[in-house]
């Protein structure tokens, strides 16, 4: 999303700007518009305020990284997550990818890649990056092949699994499968959790 090909670095200083323009203009706004009868506390305001800012600029990036893969076109490997009911991927074309023994995998890890987008505030920087449902695409040299590998979250909902295809460009003939690695918390078993 916010990679070399995605939002050069130019562009996301100017998402960043959106975002805290945002942020200005409507801060002393009620957060439902004039009139409306509901009283909110000063931290209600914000948080809608904020939750309005970060789905604007999460809209934004997406349009961004669509008219880009139109464009470019081309499978690629990458990381992504649901979260707010859409997909946020990140990825990169199999000629840029990291070769690893066989496989072709996306240089960055979840990790840094969800730090990456807590500040710029396109996610919660309370929320870890594992605690939404996430997977990733790796590609296998020698069978030319495509693997997603996802959350059980994503992979039960045809329509996410679609997304993902679709934003990573990913040929219909890619292998879906899950990894017990990419499980959030509410797929973890209850004896696993710490109380």
């Amino acid at each position: 999303m916010l990679e070399r090909e995605y939002v050069p670095r130019e562009e996301k200083e100017q998402l960043e700007r959106i975002l805290l323009e945002n942020l200005r203009r409507h801060a002393p706004e009620h957060p439902l518009g004039e009139g409306h009868l509901m009283k909110f506390s000063a931290q209600t305001k914000t948080q809608a305020v904020l939750r309005n800012a970060e789905k604007q600029l999460l809209d934004e990036v997406a349009r961004r990284n669509a008219s880009r893969r139109k464009l470019a076109g081309g499978p690629e490997v990458g990381i992504f997550w649901m979260y707010g009911g859409r997909i946020l991927a990140a990825g990169e074309y199999i000629s840029e990818a990291e070769d690893l023994g066989g496989f072709k995998n996306y240089s960055k890890t979840h990790e840094q890649y969800w730090t990456e987008m807590q500040r710029i505030g396109a996610v919660p920087r309370e929320m870890e990056y594992d605690e939404a449902p996430r997977g990733r695409v790796v590609y296998t040299t020698a069978t030319r092949t495509f693997t997603l590998y996802g959350d059980p979250c994503i992979l039960q909902r045809k329509g996410m699994i679609g997304k993902v295809m679709q934003e990573l460009h990913l040929p219909p003939e890619t292998k879906v499968m899950r990894d017990e690695h990419y499980r959030c918390p509410n797929c973890l078993p209850d004896n696993f959790l710490d109380d």
